[in-house]
């Protein structure tokens, strides 16, 4: 199933989507077209991670996986990173300088995908554009897992919302 999200300008989020995830895993592609690259003029603001797709384990603030992404304003491309909370805290430390480590770059239009689970007490997520260079990490997984989840949607932004004038589009194809 292929389904394209848009982001209206000055939004946060793609509209209200509702699912369940039975199953704690999750896998896709997707595209970030041109009309997803911003720039805040603000180094700051422009590290914050935008959401792409994901699930939750129980209240996603309290334990979830997701995809992130961002725009580097410097390099010209997106960095998809990892977006974790576990039991309450959201997961910084992913390399030596205790920031997130970007697991792949892709160009506007370039597909990649992207799998996230719960295995054997871990998560576990993943991400390529060729299937000969995958890049993964695993972390330990919440304490005590919720076994129902729900989806959670692409969202741009923490604090700043997208300061130009059109809408974003997202395709992900599950």
């Amino acid at each position: 199933m292929t389904k394209t999200y848009t982001i209206k300008k000055g939004n946060h989020y793609s509209g209200l989507h509702i699912g369940i995830n039975w199953k704690m895993e999750l896998s896709f592609s997707a595209i970030l077209d041109d009309s997803c690259i911003y720039d805040l003029n603000d180094p700051g603001q422009q590290t914050e991670i935008n959401k792409l797709y994901g699930f939750s384990l129980g209240y996603h603030h309290n334990n979830s996986m997701r995809i992130g992404w961002r725009w580097n304003v410097t390099n010209k491309n997106f960095e998809i990173l990892p977006y974790i909370y576990r039991d309450g805290t959201r997961l910084l430390e992913w390399s030596e300088n205790n920031k997130y480590s970007t697991l792949i770059t892709v160009q506007p239009g370039e597909k990649f995908y992207c799998l996230l689970e719960l295995v054997n007490g871990q998560y576990h997520i993943l991400a390529y554009k060729n299937p000969a260079e995958i890049h993964e990490i695993y972390t330990p997984g919440p304490k005590k897992p919720f076994k129902l989840g729900y989806y959670l949607h692409p969202y741009f932004g923490g604090v700043p919302v997208d300061p130009d004038t059109r809408d974003m589009k997202i395709t992900i194809e599950r």
